[in-house]
């Protein structure tokens, strides 16, 4: 299978990482995230090797980078790359994915995942020795190596769509930038969904701190109007942002990740700092932090030369995001 030696930086047609998560995702029982799926892949090659990040992190996939990667606009991470036809991953490849990935998935959808990833192969472009190996290992009644083969192969093909044109360039449309007129207004949910819940989870520690109990979920704060109101503004703060988020998908690239991606950077690089910083409370924290967020010029994002989009409870709901996406663990000092 020298496809995954050989073809990187070649862009098949057929069985590449996004299309293999897809399959594997299908056949899984119960739900998992993108994310997750992919960082439990990702942990079959990092982990025999002891592979770390650029700063000596874990490997790890947030939903950003996941979302990248399932839309074709991101590589899987490049370190995984390299290394998945390392002779160590060669000898526990096929052991892993007994062991990790076969108990979690839903027997009567073998088949139906042996299908898909088959046709995957056959219109690829892997050569002629490398297709007819991976069927005939789909033909065998163990599918751990033909699923861990194919896996090895879908990461030697890029990923990513080339494109000639400018990250996150706008479509033609008319007008091509709506301007809103007055405050951004988006629609709260009265029950709150199941995305919201790490950023929620976070504020309601920080209501646990400052009351010195432990509230185990929002039903809690019902009977304290101080706290139900400031949870009230966070979401309409975090549901304005993805509103934008929407309007970025809508009216720049074809699902808006990357100038949504610029804008989370922006604001992580502003607000980090003061993140870090030693406060008396995590509600103090939290407070200082969307200030200074809502503060943050956007001179570096490039939606923000053309709309009046990111507005300050944009800008602070981005915050929430950052703690949905772990790229900040929530407000308390155990959290830094």
């Amino acid at each position: 299978m020298s496809e995954v030696v050989g073809n990187k930086g070649h862009t098949s047609n057929g069985l590449i990482f996004s299309d293999y998560v897809r399959a594997l995702k299908d056949a899984w029982t119960g739900d998992i995230g993108d994310a997750d799926l992919i960082e439990l892949l990702y942990g079959l090659i990092a982990n025999p090797l002891n592979l770390k990040g650029q700063t000596g992190e874990p490997i790890r996939c947030q939903k950003k980078d996941a979302s990248g990667i399932m839309n074709r606009k991101r590589e899987a991470h490049g370190k995984i790359r390299e290394h998945c036809r390392d002779a160590a991953i060669e000898s526990t490849i096929v052991d892993s994915f007994e062991k990790a990935v076969l108990p979690r998935l839903n027997e009567s959808k073998f088949d139906i995942l042996r299908r898909t990833l088959t046709d995957l192969i056959l219109e690829s472009e892997c050569s002629q020795s490398t297709k007819e190996g991976l069927v005939a290992l789909a033909g065998e009644e163990n599918p751990a190596p033909f699923l861990a083969r194919s896996f090895q192969v879908s990461l030697s093909w890029e990923n990513k769509i080339p494109t000639s044109t400018r990250p996150g360039a706008a479509k033609d449309v008319d007008p091509p930038f709506p301007k809103f007129k007055g405050k951004i207004q988006p629609d709260v949910p009265e029950d709150i969904a199941e995305h919201e819940l790490p950023y929620v989870d976070a504020l309601v520690r920080v209501y646990s701190e400052e009351e010195r109990t432990t509230f185990s979920s929002t039903a809690d704060i019902e009977r304290y109007p101080r706290h139900k109101s400031h949870l009230l503004r966070q979401r309409r703060d975090y549901y304005s942002a993805e509103f934008i988020r929407r309007c970025m998908r809508d009216v720049y690239d074809a699902d808006g990740i990357d100038q949504f991606d610029a804008l989370e950077d922006e604001v992580f690089d502003g607000i980090i700092d003061v993140h870090e910083r030693s406060f008396p409370t995590g509600k103090d924290r939290l407070n200082e932090v969307l200030a200074h967020a809502a503060s943050l010029p956007m001179d570096g994002i490039w939606v923000n030369h053309e709309t009046d989009w990111i507005r300050n409870n944009v800008k602070k709901g981005v915050c929430h995001f950052l703690v949905n996406d772990r790229r900040i663990r929530g407000w308390l000092d155990e959290d830094r």
